[in-house]
Protein backbone atom coordinates (compact mmCIF):
# COMPACT_ATOMS: atom_id res chain seq x y z
CA UNK A 1 0.00 0.00 0.00
CA UNK A 2 0.90 3.48 -0.77
CA UNK A 3 2.33 5.39 2.42
CA UNK A 4 -0.72 8.16 1.66
CA UNK A 5 -3.20 5.54 2.07
CA UNK A 6 -4.77 7.75 -1.51
CA UNK A 7 -8.42 7.12 -1.97
CA UNK A 8 -10.26 6.69 -5.34
CA UNK A 9 -13.86 8.17 -5.47
CA UNK A 10 -15.60 7.73 -8.55
CA UNK A 11 -17.02 11.08 -9.95
CA UNK A 12 -18.13 10.81 -13.21
CA UNK A 13 -18.92 6.93 -14.76
CA UNK A 14 -17.78 5.68 -18.04
CA UNK A 15 -20.31 4.93 -20.60
CA UNK A 16 -19.83 1.08 -21.35
CA UNK A 17 -19.10 2.04 -25.33
CA UNK A 18 -15.89 3.17 -23.61
CA UNK A 19 -15.17 0.85 -20.94
CA UNK A 20 -11.73 -0.53 -21.87
CA UNK A 21 -11.99 1.43 -25.31
CA UNK A 22 -11.05 4.71 -25.28
CA UNK A 23 -7.73 6.87 -25.49
CA UNK A 24 -7.72 10.68 -26.03
CA UNK A 25 -8.02 12.48 -28.82
CA UNK A 26 -6.98 16.46 -27.27
CA UNK A 27 -6.01 17.53 -23.99
CA UNK A 28 -5.19 21.42 -23.00
CA UNK A 29 -6.49 24.13 -22.42
CA UNK A 30 -9.43 26.04 -24.76
CA UNK A 31 -12.34 27.75 -25.34
CA UNK A 32 -14.99 26.40 -27.12
CA UNK A 33 -18.89 27.46 -26.85
CA UNK A 34 -20.71 25.10 -24.80
CA UNK A 35 -24.73 24.33 -25.81
CA UNK A 36 -25.86 27.29 -25.14
CA UNK A 37 -23.69 29.04 -27.18
CA UNK A 38 -21.73 30.84 -24.56
CA UNK A 39 -18.00 30.81 -23.86
CA UNK A 40 -16.24 28.30 -21.74
CA UNK A 41 -13.06 28.23 -20.77
CA UNK A 42 -11.03 25.61 -19.17
CA UNK A 43 -8.61 22.44 -19.13
CA UNK A 44 -10.67 20.00 -21.56
CA UNK A 45 -10.06 16.61 -22.43
CA UNK A 46 -11.58 14.92 -25.54
CA UNK A 47 -12.13 11.17 -24.93
CA UNK A 48 -12.47 9.07 -28.01
CA UNK A 49 -13.28 5.37 -28.75
CA UNK A 50 -10.41 3.88 -30.55
CA UNK A 51 -12.33 3.54 -33.71
CA UNK A 52 -13.08 7.47 -33.47
CA UNK A 53 -16.52 7.05 -33.87
CA UNK A 54 -17.26 8.34 -30.06
CA UNK A 55 -16.03 11.31 -28.54
CA UNK A 56 -17.25 12.37 -25.06
CA UNK A 57 -15.29 15.95 -23.33
CA UNK A 58 -14.73 16.16 -19.86
CA UNK A 59 -13.98 19.99 -18.86
CA UNK A 60 -12.13 21.09 -15.48
CA UNK A 61 -12.91 25.04 -15.15
CA UNK A 62 -10.27 27.48 -15.35
CA UNK A 63 -9.59 26.76 -11.79
CA UNK A 64 -6.68 24.35 -12.87
CA UNK A 65 -3.41 24.96 -10.96
CA UNK A 66 -1.67 21.89 -11.84
CA UNK A 67 -1.67 18.73 -14.12
CA UNK A 68 0.75 16.08 -14.53
CA UNK A 69 -0.29 13.37 -18.02
CA UNK A 70 0.57 9.92 -17.86
CA UNK A 71 1.12 7.55 -19.58
CA UNK A 72 -0.98 4.43 -17.98
CA UNK A 73 2.40 1.94 -18.09
CA UNK A 74 4.30 4.58 -16.16
CA UNK A 75 2.02 4.13 -13.08
CA UNK A 76 1.66 0.44 -12.41
CA UNK A 77 2.79 0.75 -8.65
CA UNK A 78 -0.52 3.13 -7.96
CA UNK A 79 -2.41 1.64 -10.11
CA UNK A 80 -1.87 -2.01 -8.54
CA UNK A 81 -2.22 -0.68 -5.04
CA UNK A 82 -5.32 0.91 -6.26
CA UNK A 83 -6.70 -2.19 -7.48
CA UNK A 84 -5.88 -4.42 -4.30
CA UNK A 85 -7.59 -2.02 -2.19
CA UNK A 86 -10.78 -0.68 -4.45
CA UNK A 87 -11.40 -3.25 -7.10
CA UNK A 88 -13.92 -2.14 -9.98
CA UNK A 89 -12.43 0.97 -10.81
CA UNK A 90 -12.88 0.69 -14.58
CA UNK A 91 -15.82 1.96 -14.56
CA UNK A 92 -15.16 5.72 -14.37
CA UNK A 93 -13.30 8.45 -16.64
CA UNK A 94 -12.81 10.87 -12.79
CA UNK A 95 -11.94 10.24 -9.55
CA UNK A 96 -11.34 12.42 -6.49
CA UNK A 97 -8.72 11.43 -4.66
CA UNK A 98 -8.59 11.90 -0.99
CA UNK A 99 -5.41 11.42 1.24
CA UNK A 100 -3.54 13.13 -2.04
CA UNK A 101 0.40 12.84 -2.44
CA UNK A 102 0.28 15.19 -5.21
CA UNK A 103 -2.10 17.44 -3.23
CA UNK A 104 0.18 16.92 -0.46
CA UNK A 105 3.32 18.13 -2.06
CA UNK A 106 1.52 21.53 -4.19
CA UNK A 107 0.64 22.58 -0.56
CA UNK A 108 4.09 22.24 0.88
CA UNK A 109 5.89 23.53 -2.49
CA UNK A 110 3.81 27.11 -1.69
CA UNK A 111 4.22 26.71 1.78
CA UNK A 112 0.30 26.03 2.31
CA UNK A 113 -0.38 29.75 0.97
CA UNK A 114 -3.53 27.94 -0.96
CA UNK A 115 -4.53 25.87 1.43
CA UNK A 116 -7.81 27.18 2.54
CA UNK A 117 -9.12 27.76 -0.86
CA UNK A 118 -10.60 24.02 -1.57
CA UNK A 119 -7.91 22.71 -3.93
CA UNK A 120 -9.02 18.81 -4.67
CA UNK A 121 -7.09 16.50 -6.61
CA UNK A 122 -8.71 14.74 -9.47
CA UNK A 123 -7.60 11.72 -12.11
CA UNK A 124 -8.70 11.70 -15.70
CA UNK A 125 -8.47 8.19 -16.67
CA UNK A 126 -8.74 7.10 -20.27
CA UNK A 127 -7.15 3.48 -20.96
CA UNK A 128 -4.36 4.63 -21.71
CA UNK A 129 -3.38 7.97 -19.75
CA UNK A 130 -3.70 9.20 -16.49
CA UNK A 131 -3.92 13.01 -16.20
CA UNK A 132 -3.77 13.92 -12.44
CA UNK A 133 -5.72 17.83 -12.15
CA UNK A 134 -4.95 20.47 -9.34
CA UNK A 135 -8.78 22.82 -8.70
CA UNK A 136 -11.38 24.07 -7.10
CA UNK A 137 -14.32 22.61 -9.03
CA UNK A 138 -15.13 19.16 -9.71
CA UNK A 139 -14.73 18.55 -13.70
CA UNK A 140 -17.78 18.02 -15.38
CA UNK A 141 -19.15 16.63 -18.44
CA UNK A 142 -19.16 19.25 -21.52
CA UNK A 143 -21.79 19.83 -24.22
CA UNK A 144 -20.56 21.44 -26.94
CA UNK A 145 -22.74 23.84 -29.46
CA UNK A 146 -24.13 22.35 -32.05
CA UNK A 147 -25.81 24.74 -34.27
CA UNK A 148 -29.19 24.02 -35.56
CA UNK A 149 -30.61 24.30 -39.44
CA UNK A 150 -32.47 27.42 -39.50
CA UNK A 151 -33.28 25.29 -43.57
CA UNK A 152 -36.77 23.45 -43.29
CA UNK A 153 -36.72 23.08 -47.20
CA UNK A 154 -34.37 20.40 -47.31
CA UNK A 155 -32.52 22.39 -50.13
CA UNK A 156 -28.34 22.46 -50.34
Amino acid sequence: MNKYNQTLIPCIYVPELYVNNCCSRFFGFDERLDKSGETVGGFFLDIATYDGRSVITILCKPSVRHIRWTDEGIRLKDAGCVRESQPNLDSAFVYRIENSEILEWYHDQSFNIHEGIGFRHYLLATCEEEIDVICTEEPVIFEPYVPCSTDTTGAK
